[in-house]
């Protein structure tokens, strides 16, 4: 019996398959759920380096109170530390490794609803979220356009 694949899992494939392709087409899911995937693993480092950073919090302020280093406080602060530069290093490469695949699925997607990917260029500008934000909740095109076949179809 073959597995099938949740719809969430399905658009994550389609997305990284092509994570470099810029023609084509992108449907609503495709698109929709990459955003969502960014999102909650955004979230999920900003809330480690969250928990990290208020940890630190907690061990300079014992610190400040006793103002003396003792042996284990001192290597906690420096452990700490690390940890933070590290998930910060894993944040930034997380959103470099991305950039490249939420433009291209960007892209495709404003070629679903029949526009070309050059309109992308209006988040460059702060009025320009809005056009971008109704051509991104289009349904798509239900036949071939210029931009290819249909993807639903």
């Amino acid at each position: 019996m073959v597995k099938k694949r949740s719809f969430f899992l399905q658009s994550l494939h389609n997305v990284f398959n092509n994570y470099a392709k810029f023609t084509g087409r992108a449907t609503r899911g495709d698109f929709w759920f990459l955003c969502l995937f960014t999102f909650l693993l955004k979230l999920f480092c900003a809330s480690i380096m969250i928990i990290i950073a208020l940890h630190f919090y907690e061990i300079s302020k014992i610190l400040s109170i006793t103002q003396s280093i003792d042996a284990r406080l001192g290597a906690d602060c420096i452990i700490t530390l690390s940890l933070y530069a590290y998930f910060v290093f894993l944040f930034y490469i997380l959103l470099f490794s991305l950039t490249l695949p939420i433009v291209t699925t960007s892209v495709r997607r404003l070629h679903d609803v029949g526009r070309s990917g050059w309109w992308l260029l209006l988040a460059l500008t702060v009025i320009g979220a809005i056009p971008l934000f109704i051509f991104f909740c289009l349904k798509s095109q239900p036949h071939d356009n210029d931009y290819g076949p249909a993807p639903l179809a």
